[in-house]
């Protein structure tokens, strides 16, 4: 899941734009499980790619560029 949540600034709404974005983090943090594995991760990269990240069971990390 990616959650990119702008910077409210220093405007007249930033206190309550800030409250309103800790609340959307607090809650999709409750979506995120931390007692499933995953095979493999999706990760994407600052220009869009898409990397596959693995672990091999020695614990060594791997990654493979599959889009961009």
């Amino acid at each position: 899941m990616r959650l990119d949540l702008p910077d409210p600034g220093a405007g007249p709404h930033a206190l309550a734009l800030r409250q309103a974005f800790d609340a959307l983090r607090r809650s999709f943090l409750a979506l995120v499980s931390t007692q499933e594995a995953a095979p493999m991760l999706l990760l994407q990269a600052p220009d869009r790619s898409v990397w596959r990240v693995t672990i091999s069971n020695a614990g060594t990390l791997s990654a493979e560029k599959i889009q961009g």
